[in-house]
C-alpha cells in the first residue's frame, strides 16, 4: 500500500486511505497513476487488490472534496436519448399502426 510520502501530489488535499471495499484487505499493487484534468489537477494511483483483485483509487479524495471532481453539472449525469432514436421509432409505430389497420 502506498504510504504518505508517496502520495507527494496530494498533499494539499484531504485523501483517505481505504481498504478494499469487497474483501476489505489493505494489501494492494498500484498499477499506474492518473492524472484529473478538468478540476484539480491532481494525480491518482490506481491499484488492485491483491486477495480479490479489485481495481479502485487508492488513496482518494474524502466525501466531502468528491463535489469538486463531481459537481452537480458534470457532463456525465446529463444523459438523454438522442431525438432521432425517438423519431425512427415514432416512424416505425406508425408504419405499423397503418399496416394493421390496412388489413
Amino acid at each position: 500500500m502506498q504510504d504518505l510520502g508517496e502520495a507527494a501530489n496530494l498533499k494539499n488535499m484531504d485523501i483517505e486511505y481505504i481498504n478494499c471495499i469487497f474483501c476489505n484487505s489493505n494489501d494492494t499493487d498500484s498499477l499506474f497513476e492518473v492524472k484529473e484534468r478538468l478540476f484539480g489537477k491532481e494525480r491518482f494511483t490506481i491499484v488492485r487488490c491483491k486477495n480479490c483483485r479489485l481495481i479502485y483509487t487508492n488513496p482518494r479524495p474524502i466525501t466531502k472534496q468528491m463535489n469538486k471532481y463531481y459537481p452537480e453539472r458534470y457532463f456525465a449525469f446529463q444523459f438523454s436519448y438522442p431525438n432521432p432514436l425517438f423519431s425512427l421509432e415514432d416512424k416505425w409505430l406508425r408504419r405499423v399502426k397503418n399496416n394493421l389497420s390496412l388489413k
